[in-house]
Order: C-alpha cells, then structure tokens, then sequence
C-alpha cells in the first residue's frame, strides 16, 4: 500500500481517540444524571414527581430477576383522579452492573408537577419490596441510541485508523 494512504489514516486514528472517551464519559453521565425517583416495589404508594415532559418507568433490582413479570402498572394522578396512560415498551432498555440490572418497562408523559399514585397489580411475593425497585428516569433513549453508535464508530475508527496505519507504514519498509 502506498503511505499516501497516512494522511487519511493516522487523522481517522487520532480524532476518534479524542472522541472516544468524551461520549464514553457523555453515557456514563446520561445514565447517572436522569434519575427522578426511585421507589420500593409496592402494590400501591404515592410518589411525587417534581418534574414534566417524558419519563420512563424502570424496574431495577437484582441481575436475573423474575420479580417484575407479569406486573401490570398504573400511574394516577391525584389532582384530577386521571389515569397516566403508560406506553409500553417494544425493546426495553437494560443497564446491568456487577450486582443489580434495570429494564425498561415503558414511557409516559407528566404534563404538571404534582402527586401521583403508582399502583402495581400481579404481585404474589409481599417480599420482593426488599431487594427490588421502581425507577423513574427522564427520557433519554433516543440520545442513549447515538451516543452508542458514535462510541461504537469511534472504536472501530481507532482501530482501524490504528491498524492500518502500522500495516501501512510497517509494509512499507
């Protein structure tokens, strides 16, 4: 390979090394900085929610859990007694750590600040409140989904830019 093929690949390696940790950073960020509430899994309580636009419902607890199935949840708003229609979610969102994992259940939208009663039908085992949570988390999907993919870009773009670069100017000698 010719090393005129350097000045497209050592530029691809350097900027994605600059861009790689800024959106690694950018979605550790997003995933800590979004959270609203979190509440223990109960079959009936009332939250307050101090915030409006989309929010998602996530239920949180330990990894390989099978405490949420099955669940349906209903959220009302106690100014006016109307139901809080909640979108479930196609793909549901997971984030798992070394112990504790969150799933996406589905989105819904505060259009006022106020008291809600979050109420949970299908729970069998009164224990699960113990180690299990609901979360309520501001939406943040869509921009979670692009910061994947230029984490994902970037990596490959580090890679190659790197890979090619030595294979080119190490072929060459």
């Amino acid at each position: 390979m010719s090393n005129q093929w350097l000045w497209l690949t050592v530029p691809v390696g350097l900027i994605s090394l600059i861009i790689l940790p800024i959106f690694i950073w950018r979605l550790v960020e997003v995933h800590r900085t979004q959270l609203v509430l979190s509440v223990p899994l109960l079959v009936e309580q009332e939250i307050a929610i101090d915030t409006v636009g989309s929010l998602v419902l996530h239920a949180e607890g330990p990894r390989f859990t099978r405490a949420f199935g099955g669940l349906d949840y209903q959220l009302t708003d106690l100014s006016d007694q109307s139901a809080v229609p909640l979108n479930r979610t196609i793909v549901p969102f997971t984030s798992s750590g070394i112990s504790r994992s969150r799933l996406s259940l589905g989105a819904f939208e505060i259009e006022r600040p106020g008291r809600f009663r979050l109420t949970v039908t299908g729970i069998t085992d009164p224990t699960v409140a113990d180690e299990n949570n609901l979360v309520v988390t501001h939406d943040k999907r869509g921009g979670t989904i692009v910061t994947i993919l230029i984490v994902v870009f970037s990596a490959i773009g580090l890679l190659g830019g790197l890979t090619l670069s030595a294979i080119i100017y190490f072929g060459n000698r």
